[in-house]
């Protein structure tokens, strides 16, 4: 059964940093030349300037074109309205939060995060997005304690052997693939952890699309197989499961493979870990 092609870390909108096009048609357009079925995606202007307007640029760019999965993000280091932004966004459905602490001046050790983790987004289960900056080991002890799938962007193969420990130790995290720069990645990364731990991401219409896709179109086919995400349901039933299939250039035609299930149980709460239907506060469905 052939699935969906589906870019776990898309951006839209204005890029204050450099000049860039990251314009919402823009990134239709890559997607559409790219072979691209869906993206996860979200307004810059959440980024850095209002995290509420942004979710609503996020919310209506889905609306108005289904392939877009909206993401959404708050800014712990504001706080005001933050708690109550991150449930509105919760309560009809979204199951991605992407956190920008790079450019917000905040870590996740702080306690403002801590607290919108503990009492909002760890009961409901919903996938967070945390950029590599914040460091693997740190990043680990945070997912240790949660049932939250947790997502790892901008990795480096320099930080390579911190994260497959970390990964071998904490189940519930995952790296994304754009800023990978090796040629042995994937083989390495599914010796040691497993494929269905990568998840594929772009970064585009920032980031150099191709330089994405490259990676994961010229590795060997004996060791691309499939990797999976459960992140996304619509409510008429219909299985939007996010799978990210790390063979997509390669053989369109393979079936989707499980791990077994694990258990996670921490402080903020127990929830099933990716590849359980269960999960406290909202379900993360698997694919079919």
């Amino acid at each position: 059964m052939e699935r969906e092609i589906i870019d776990v870390s898309t951006i839209f909108g204005f890029w204050p940093k450099r000049k860039a096009d990251i314009s919402l048609e823009t990134l239709l357009r890559l997607m559409q030349e790219k072979g691209m079925d869906r993206a996860c995606t979200l307004s810059a202007r959440g980024a850095f300037y209002d995290f509420i307007e942004g979710n609503q640029e996020t919310w209506a760019a889905a609306e108005a074109h289904p392939q877009l999965i909206p993401v959404g993000t708050v800014n712990p280091c504001r706080w005001l309205g933050c708690l109550d932004e991150a449930q509105r966004l919760l309560d009809p459905g979204a199951k991605l939060f992407r956190f920008f602490p790079q450019y917000q001046e905040w870590s996740i050790g702080q306690a403002p995060f801590r607290k919108l983790l503990r009492e909002v987004l760890a009961p409901a289960c919903v996938a967070l997005m945390i950029p590599a900056e914040m460091g693997f080991t740190a990043i680990g002890e945070m997912a240790s304690g949660i049932g939250n799938p947790v997502i790892v962007e901008s990795f480096r193969y320099s930080s390579l052997a911190e994260a497959i420990v970390v990964m071998q130790e904490v189940p519930n995290v995952f790296i994304e693939t754009h800023l990978i720069n090796s040629p042995n990645w994937v083989e390495l990364l599914k010796e040691e952890v497993g494929v269905d731990r990568i998840v594929f991401g772009s970064n585009a219409p920032l980031s150099y699309i191709l330089s994405a896709t490259a990676q994961i179109e010229y590795a060997p086919k004996t060791v691309v197989p499939i990797g999976q995400l459960p992140l996304v349901n619509n409510d008429s039933g219909v299985d939007l499961a996010l799978a990210y299939r790390l063979e997509y250039l390669v053989e369109r035609d393979l079936h989707m493979t499980h791990r077994p299930q694990r258990q996670l149980q921490g402080q903020e709460g127990t929830c099933q870990a990716p590849g359980n239907r269960d999960c406290t506060g909202s379900q993360l469905l698997q694919g079919h």
